[in-house]
């Protein structure tokens, strides 16, 4: 995965453990994929339901995979760990995009509302 994917403020895991990005760690990131091109230093953090929720979205039955989150114009599905966005149209579902990393769905969700996802831990 290439360190440009991520901004500050997304979460990624260096092998051992989630970490928000900072703006000195994503100069790091960006010099060390410089240096070292073939040689991945970070990687992202899987979707999953535990993150979802403390994103804010939620969720009436768990079981069925849909999630909303209340001002996000999108519903959401967890589809085999890829998070799928669709747009609700005519009562049919579009598909919009398709991803499997957190910091994906933080760079989605700001591009669409302009604003920053808050992982909240005391949400789940």
């Amino acid at each position: 995965m290439k360190q440009t994917e991520f901004r500050v403020g997304n979460w990624a895991n260096n092998g051992d453990k989630d970490y928000i990005i900072s703006h000195n760690t994503l100069i790091d990131l960006i010099e060390h994929d410089r240096l070292f091109p073939n040689n991945e230093l970070w990687g992202g953090v899987p979707i999953s339901e535990k993150w979802l929720l403390g994103f804010g979205f939620y969720t009436k039955n768990s079981k069925i995979g849909w999630y909303k989150k209340k001002d996000f114009r999108f519903t959401c599905r967890l589809e085999s760990g890829v998070f799928v966005i669709y747009l609700i149209k005519d009562l049919r579902h579009i598909t919009i995009t398709q991803m499997k990393y957190v910091h994906r769905l933080q760079n989605f969700y700001f591009e669409m509302k302009n604003e920053e996802l808050i992982y909240d831990s005391k949400s789940n």
